[in-house]
């Protein structure tokens, strides 16, 4: 007779992940009564949330997917991230917005302007925001509001940056008739912002309608229960950008260049993250602004009496006022010296399409550079000099075009990179005995030594020690190959180092650890002992990074014998 045999099944899991892609509306006033907010998608099974802010606060309604929330007068403005989570993983991250501003929510039919909703701008500065969705095919919202005769009525768009809505919208300016006064596609990124000044006081409607963002056959506008959006409307402050275009401390008093500002408007800066690359600008009565934060001094080159004899490391930051304009700056080198430029504006939402030209102590262009070779419109070039010299640097735009949109961030370095590691994963699943990795890269030129000490904090109790593993040396650069002359295109890009950070957990130590989900955080420090910054990926188009990574771990499958009857020869 053969033994009988004992098999162990797997009881399956019935608990889902939630999978809530964003909330509607999306935003919330600082200091007011609690609004009702539909986190939409799957909210998966008794799902937790976690929130970026103790100062915003979610509370259940009683009805799965509605929450009441309300951000105490202390809570940071700006975007916040939230996650619903729960043994079996995190959504991704969902981004809510909080300011001073009211906030109105659309009401249906509105798409003719006879049937315009109203939006009153006579609160906080003049400024207002709606929230609103395109439902179906062929809708257009439209929202009617008051202008003052010489007011500058501004419209911006927030849709497919960081709320990941699936449009491409377009803004118009028209007046009760249907007339257009005032047109828009594309300004930050594919979402619309538009600026009109009313030449005699009337009411116009702001009309919004969109197509896909990726473009298909249809022909006809589009819609959806995705198609969300946050349209801000202000005949008051209006923010555009710093006149340095970028900051290095939060206690700055930054100048602010935008719409219907006084003269000198001085503003303040917030904390986006503790990690993150940027900041957010506040003005009273203004939308806050998304701002770049960065890690070398910075230098306003159109303040009075700016010195603009470079030197590096430095980001020079300006706008084109003028049409054919050239910003024309100073810089002593040496032969043999390696400077690195490079100028940021589509990556940070301006309209500008910069030229880069180097001039020698006779005039002569010694070095030309337009498009990077991988980066779009931006500059990306090294410089090798050839000879010792008072060079000229110059920054125009390609088409001669200019005006307050027409902005520049212009990142001057010696010998390599400003040092910035980048973790790309938002969120990680580990399962017992596989493996799951973070990679920790950073662009292959940056001033940076190995060793790089990593640290992983936030893990559970009895997690194994992380031990990441070292990149690969970097292969010595060519100086034959550096920019030397005229050209149309930028270097090559250098390629990244990646330090992978490997995560592994055997069925015991699972077992030991128990089911757990949460946020994870990565902590460099350079060979000298200093702290790197470390920039995580952020929410779904939006340039505002996280400060952390995502873990779940996942609880070992419960198992029971299940024996079987005795098998006879």
């Amino acid at each position: 007779m053969i033994p009988a045999a004992t098999f162990l099944i797997s009881l399956a899991m019935v608990a889902a992940a939630p999978k809530t892609t964003h909330f509607y509306p999306s935003a919330v006033t600082r200091g007011v009564a609690p609004v009702v907010v539909a986190a939409e998608g799957d909210i998966g099974t008794d799902p937790k949330i976690w929130i970026d802010d103790s100062q915003l606060e979610f509370t259940a309604t009683g009805k799965p997917g509605f929450f009441q929330v309300s951000a105490k007068p202390k809570c940071r403005p700006g975007w916040h991230v939230i996650r619903l989570y729960n043994q079996e993983g995190s959504t991704s991250p969902i981004a809510l917005w909080v300011d001073d501003l009211p906030n109105f929510v659309e009401n249906e039919p509105n798409n003719a302007p006879a049937e315009a909703t109203v939006i009153g701008l006579h609160f906080k500065g003049g400024s207002a925001q709606v929230h609103g969705r395109l439902e179906k095919n062929g809708d257009v919202d439209g929202y009617r509001v008051h202008i003052p005769a010489g007011a500058t009525l501004v419209a911006r768009t927030e849709a497919n940056r960081t709320l990941g809505s699936p449009m491409d919208s377009t803004l118009q300016i028209v007046d009760l008739k249907g007339f257009v006064l005032a047109h828009n596609d594309d300004s930050r990124g594919v979402d619309p912002e538009l600026t009109w000044t009313a030449r005699e006081s009337m009411d116009v409607v702001v009309r919004l309608f969109a197509f896909p963002s990726e473009p298909n056959s249809t022909i006809s506008f589009s819609g959806g229960s995705a198609y969300i959006y946050r349209l801000t409307l202000s005949n008051g402050p209006a923010l555009d950008h710093l006149s340095a275009v970028a900051f290095q401390k939060t206690d700055q008093k930054p100048e602010v260049k935008g719409f219907n500002l006084v003269d000198s408007t001085i503003g303040r800066i917030n904390d986006a993250s503790g990690a993150s690359g940027f900041g957010f600008l506040s003005v009273e009565g203004a939308e806050p602004l998304l701002v770049p934060r960065s890690i070398i001094p910075t230098l306003n080159a159109d303040a009075p009496n700016a010195d603009l004899n470079l030197k590096a490391p430095v980001l020079v930051g300006g706008t084109i006022e003028t049409s054919g304009q050239r910003k024309p700056f100073q810089m002593v080198v040496k032969k043999g010296d390696n400077i690195q430029f490079r100028i940021f504006s589509k990556a940070w939402e301006s309209l500008l399409d910069p030229v880069l030209k180097i001039r020698d102590e006779k005039g002569q262009v010694v070095l030309e550079q337009d498009d990077a070779a991988d980066n779009g419109r931006d500059v990306d070039q090294l410089w090798a000099v050839s000879a010792d010299g008072t060079y000229s640097i110059e920054i125009t735009d390609l088409h001669r075009r200019s005006g307050l949109r027409y902005y520049y961030g212009m990142e001057v370095t010696r010998e390599g990179l400003s040092p910035e590691l980048n973790v790309s994963a938002t969120n990680l699943i580990l399962k017992a005995g596989e493996k799951a990795e973070i990679a920790v890269t950073y662009d292959k030129r940056a001033d940076l030594e190995s060793p790089i000490k990593i640290q992983v904090q936030g893990l559970p109790k009895g997690f194994p020690e992380v031990k990441p593993t070292e990149p690969a040396p970097a292969a010595p650069s060519d100086p034959a190959k550096k920019g030397t002359g005229r050209r149309r295109r930028g270097n090559p890009a250098a390629g990244q180092n990646a330090i992978t950070i490997p995560i592994q957990l055997s069925a015991d130590q699972v077992k030991a650890i128990g089911a757990w989900s949460g946020p994870v955080r990565i902590i460099a420090t350079g060979s000298d002992g200093q702290s790197l910054p470390v920039r995580f990926n952020g929410m779904k188009g939006s340039k505002m990074g996280l400060d952390h990574v995502w873990l779940t771990i996942l609880a070992a499958p419960e198992t029971k014998p299940m024996p079987t009857k005795p098998m006879s020869k």
